[in-house]
């Protein structure tokens, strides 16, 4: 019983670091506003929005891995730090 509450609190740890990292992803995109058109606008800041479409396609993965992450350990949604990112 012990290995199995162990290895649960593992991949709740996991699922918590890969949630913060995109959450940090994201708020050093948008300067630390939080605004998702700041966030283009600093992509976008010299007319070329190729680069731009890369950079949100590779936020795609982390965002379906964090979902993926709170729909199977529910326990995630009671970890919340006091500055939200």
């Amino acid at each position: 019983m012990l290995s199995l509450v162990l290895s649960y609190l593992v991949q709740v740890y996991s699922g918590l670091r890969q949630r913060n990292a995109l959450a940090l992803a994201i708020d050093l995109m948008t300067g630390g506003t939080g605004d998702a058109a700041e966030m283009l606008a600093r992509l976008g800041a010299d007319g070329d929005l190729g680069d731009p479409t890369s950079e949100i396609g590779n936020l795609v993965r982390p965002l379906a891995v964090t979902k993926e992450a709170h729909h199977f350990y529910s326990l995630l949604f009671y970890f919340r730090f006091k500055d939200p990112l």
